[in-house]
């Protein structure tokens, strides 16, 4: 039973890094990307179950990306956690957006792991799709 995530990060070894925690607990099939417009385009392709989102990136940030995926019907339902440097009040302040979860970088593998089950796990009651 894998999770498939979508690892939206323009820094490569921030996405490795990652990418090794994650796979450690053996139930995640990740993809990346590298910037929000990649990300976009692999989420309609690949319908990821959860989508870890950094959220300052070239060519287009996190925060475009988030509100393009919220507005398009394929892809509203799949949650989204936002990872920052930036503490979390001062982007919500200035995007004015409600997320589905956020977690400040560099963040630890078991904290990123409650969050994804945390975020799953509602996302049955909320329809986000997650099935497994």
């Amino acid at each position: 039973m894998d999770i498939k995530v979508l690892l939206v990060d323009n820094e490569e070894n921030i996405r490795e890094a990652l990418k090794y925690g994650l796979n450690s607990k053996g139930i995640f099939n990740i993809e990346e990307a590298s910037n929000g417009m990649e990300a976009l385009l692999k989420a309609i392709g690949i319908r990821p179950d959860i989508i870890l989102l950094d959220v300052t990136m070239p060519v287009m940030d996190g925060i475009q990306a988030y509100k393009r995926l919220k507005e398009n019907p394929e892809t509203r339902h799949i949650p989204v956690i936002l990872l920052t440097a930036n503490p979390y009040k001062d982007i919500l302040q200035e995007i004015k957006i409600t997320v589905d979860e956020y977690l400040e970088k560099p963040c630890e593998i078991e904290k990123l792991f409650t969050r994804i089950k945390k975020v799953l796990s509602l996302g049955r009651s909320k329809d986000y799709g997650y099935t497994k």
